[in-house]
């Protein structure tokens, strides 16, 4: 009887992915954008010819489709890079999030099941409260904004 009601419980449990797993495919796909980007960054200079830097941030604020629009490509084969780096932007970031929040989940899940914490609700925004706070400093000190401006730009960015 003691085996069946094992064998019984055993069945009901579902089964759970290793994190390992979730891991290797975020670090997959954060290599797989970086790759991407850095290819796509690289086409703009040859293209467009623009310095590294401005290259790598079109690229990055093409590709999360945040797009300010300071700089812009001239050139027809530019254009068409652009429009690629848009629609890849979408689908590769889009799993890149998913990717890390499903990351996420999993181990608040796991510590919620070993212990209740007082205000379970208060930890995802604990994140984004620190990703917020890290944005608008360093948007802060590189571009010398004011803290206001600062911040309205990183809430929108953020909120893309």
């Amino acid at each position: 009887a003691g085996s069946a009601l094992l064998c019984a419980n055993a069945t009901l449990e579902a089964p759970r992915k290793p994190r390992v797993v979730t891991r290797f495919f975020t670090l997959r796909v954060a290599s797989l954008t970086a790759g991407i980007v850095g290819a796509f960054a690289s086409a703009f200079v040859v293209v467009e010819g623009w310095p590294v830097v401005d290259a790598l941030y079109f690229t990055a604020t093409t590709f999360a489709t945040i797009g300010f629009g300071d700089l812009k490509p001239v050139r027809p084969a530019g254009r068409l890079l652009t429009s690629m780096c848009g629609v890849a932007g979408v689908g590769l970031l889009g799993g890149l999030v998913s990717a890390t929040l499903a990351a996420w989940r999993e181990e608040f899940e796991e510590e919620e099941a070993g212990e209740r914490s007082a205000a379970p609700w208060l930890r995802p925004w604990q994140g984004l409260l620190a990703l917020f706070s890290l944005g608008v400093v360093g948007f802060k000190l590189s571009e010398g904004a004011s803290w206001s401006r600062a911040a309205y730009l990183i809430i929108g960015t953020l909120s893309t």
